[in-house]
């Protein structure tokens, strides 16, 4: 099916331009010049501002050539939003080259980047500066033709006049090279990387070397002239949407950015539609000024005929005065036609015939309004000529009337008058632009309005979005915790579980055996210390939901520290020197007692200096001191062991966290709450706890007791 649909994009517009270049005929005109300004004005500007989002969007993760394709449209959009605002007799009151000229550099342009984007080739990607001067150029490029089609036109005027018709075939043939080379580069560049935007890029180049035929090669306003138009509308739609499927980041615009480029497209959409009824509005007010003047004029002019006539005139007295030139050549009937802007005045009778003048100029047929006329309603008609029906004159349309003359209540002919109308064209278009600067002021206040209001909304959608991420990110830790916190536990308790099995094995095997007899109280040893290691461990993990939940009771006493130093290193010293370690105290007894609870601090203690024998090597020493600092108690349990590294002390105190090695496994197992818990009491006491430590040059765990 895409193979089909690809075909049918080239052969048919091929085909067209064959036939219209082989049969004349049926190339029909089609001089909309009002349908022109708002198609390709519109049209261009919604391309010119979605590809420019697109192009901000693409990240480097594109392909350079496909930011280029963006880019390109950009571009070529800007450039033939110009082609489309210098429409004769849209905005401007004289012909502008600048629409001949913004046209061919539409796709001279646009060619000019495929053709550089075709240099990017999967093996050689063009490097990201050359992007940067790419786009660098194309903004001053077009600043410059910009500036020239709004204060030096007469540039442009003067290449027509001295270099038509070479300039423009020389830019035909540049152009259609351009585009011809892009799409061979390009095929190949499909063929090594069968991606579908290279392939959108092939097709969009040969659409554009037709285009390129379609616009040099056929004559403005036919059929195969307008056919270029629809070639530049598919190959944006088709560039934008390629762009949008393939990189997701064009999916991740935030709110703001799509209000802003709809907020565009639909702000200069109502900009034009409220130019085009103003100027609508004041075309027809004019109008119907002109009719009504011109059938008061009519209408009286007919009255004083049928005056100057007989009471039992008929359709024959007319024929006799304008024979005998009895009236109209009169100096009253000159009185009455002074001051009048009428170039010419018939009358016809009953059947329609001209009695007066002899000799009229070419005038359209007008059968159906003296019929209308002649049935008692006067009626009036607007017409346009290629040259002034009368001499000396500038006007190219006019206003006929046709007014029913009466006699004795009967229609007995049709007086017609013609006028030339003042060119109401530069007042429509002084309408139409001044209708567009409102409505543009009007709806670009609007939109800005409105932005303001959707980026905030934006901001608050983000927010939320990042606080749930956050929230996600913190549930996926919390149920990684969880599952560590499982396995952690399961193996904590698995060591002592084991070992009072073994025991209660051991025991079963040795009762009754009295060569065992003196391995019972071994065994039953061992099993109550593996119980109370379990036990040891739940309460731990029940005392961190107590502190955490507040539900944990303080029962504060006061004692000094000196001694509970003491006690601790006394409860250690076995240990220590099992170790070859040392444990020493710093303390002096006339430190003022702490209020705390004992208890807790006690347990606070024995996880730190458990901790540091862990960590200290042998024949390292642990030593403890207190002093009195800034109205507190500060303890400091200090060791020359291996060290912390910053990353890992900014989060120890951190419920289940565990130092680990550089392949992510712990040191050392545990459950990760000891220091946790310690964090926890000493926060219940309005203390605090930290640490000092540096790798290889030992720790030193710090905490304060309010006095």
């Amino acid at each position: 099916m895409k193979r089909i649909l690809i075909l049918l994009s080239l052969i048919i517009p091929a085909g067209l331009l064959v036939t219209m270049a082989l049969v004349p005929a049926l190339d029909v005109t089609l001089h909309y010049p009002l349908l022109h300004f708002y198609l390709v004005t519109f049209f261009t500007f919604a391309a010119a501002v979605v590809a420019l989002f697109t192009a901000v969007a693409l990240g480097t993760d594109s392909a350079p050539r496909h930011r280029l394709l963006a880019t390109s449209f950009a571009i070529m959009g800007a450039l033939f939003f110009i082609h489309g605002v210098t429409t004769p007799e849209a905005l401007i009151f004289t012909t502008n080259p600048g629409i001949r000229w913004a046209a061919w550099l539409t796709l001279f342009v646009g060619g000019l980047v495929f053709a550089l984007a075709a240099y990017d080739a999967p093996e050689r990607p063009l490097p990201l500066h050359r992007l940067h001067t790419i786009h660098w150029g194309l903004g001053l490029f077009y600043l410059v033709f910009v500036l020239i089609v709004i204060f030096a036109p007469q540039w442009l005027s003067f290449i027509d006049a001295h270099a038509d018709p070479w300039h423009q075939q020389a830019v035909f043939g540049m152009t259609l090279l351009l585009w011809v080379y892009a799409a061979w580069r390009l095929w190949q560049t499909w063929r090594k990387t069968n991606h579908p935007v290279d392939l959108i890029m092939t097709l969009q180049a040969a659409w554009f070397a037709m285009s390129a035929i379609s616009m040099h090669q056929f004559p403005p306003w036919h059929f195969s002239w307008w056919l270029y138009h629809g070639l530049l509308l598919l190959g944006v739609i088709t560039a934008v949407f390629a762009l949008g499927r393939t990189y997701e980041q064009l999916r991740h615009f935030r709110l703001t950015t799509y209000y802003a480029a709809a907020g565009l497209i639909i702000t200069a959409a109502l900009a034009l539609l409220a130019s085009h009824l103003f100027s609508q509005a004041v075309e027809r007010d004019l109008r119907d000024t002109l009719t009504e003047q011109a059938l008061r004029v009519g209408q009286n002019l007919a009255i004083s005929l049928a005056g100057d006539m007989p009471e039992s005139a008929s359709s024959d007295h007319l024929q006799q005065m304008a024979e005998e030139a009895m009236l109209f050549q009169s100096a009253t009937w000159a009185s009455r036609l002074a001051g009048l802007d009428i170039e010419l005045v018939v009358v016809y009778d009953v059947n329609g015939t001209a009695v007066y003048p002899n000799i009229l100029p070419s005038l359209p047929d007008t059968a159906v309004d003296k019929q209308t006329a002649l049935s008692g309603t006067a009626t009036t008609l607007f017409f346009s000529t290629e040259e002034p029906l009368f001499y000396e004159t500038d006007a190219a349309t006019y206003l006929q009337t046709f007014v029913p003359v009466r006699a004795q209540e009967q229609v007995i002919g049709v007086l017609s008058t013609l006028q030339d109308l003042p060119n109401l064209v530069p007042a429509v278009i002084r309408a139409r632009l001044l209708g567009l600067i409102v409505a543009s002021l009007t709806m670009g206040l609007l939109f800005l309005s409105m932005l303001v209001i959707v980026r905030r909304a934006d901001l608050l959608i983000t927010s939320r979005s990042d606080e749930l991420a956050q929230a996600y990110a913190n549930l996926q830790a919390a149920e990684m915790l969880r599952d560590d916190l499982t396995d952690m536990i399961v193996h904590d308790l698995r060591t002592p579980l084991t070992s009072v099995g073994l025991s209660l094995d051991l025991l079963e095997r040795s009762v009754g055996d009295p060569s065992r007899a003196e391995f019972i109280e071994k065994f039953f040893s061992g099993a109550r210390a593996s119980l109370q290691q379990m036990l040891a461990l739940i309460n731990q993990i029940l005392d961190v939901a107590r502190l955490e939940a507040g539900q944990l009771q303080l029962h504060p006493e006061p004692f000094a520290l000196a001694d509970l130093l003491q006690e601790k290193q006394t409860l250690f010293a076995l240990q220590a020197e099992s170790a070859n370690k040392q444990i020493r105290v710093e303390a002096d007894s006339s430190l003022p007692p702490a209020r705390a609870d004992r208890e807790l601090v006690s347990r606070v203690l024995e996880n730190l200096i458990g901790n540091a024998l862990k960590y200290t090597r042998n024949g390292g020493c642990i030593t403890l001191r207190a002093n009195q600092h800034n109205g507190t108690l500060q303890v400091d349990v200090a060791d020359d062991g291996e060290g912390i590294s910053p990353q890992a002390a900014a989060r120890i105190f951190d419920k289940f966290y565990q130092v680990k090695d550089e392949n992510g496994k712990p040191i050392r197992r545990g459950a990760g709450l000891g220091l946790n818990f310690c964090r926890l009491v000493l926060e219940a006491h309005n203390g605090r706890i930290w640490v000092d430590s540096q790798p290889e040059q030992g720790s030193t765990f710090s905490f304060t007791l309010p006095l």
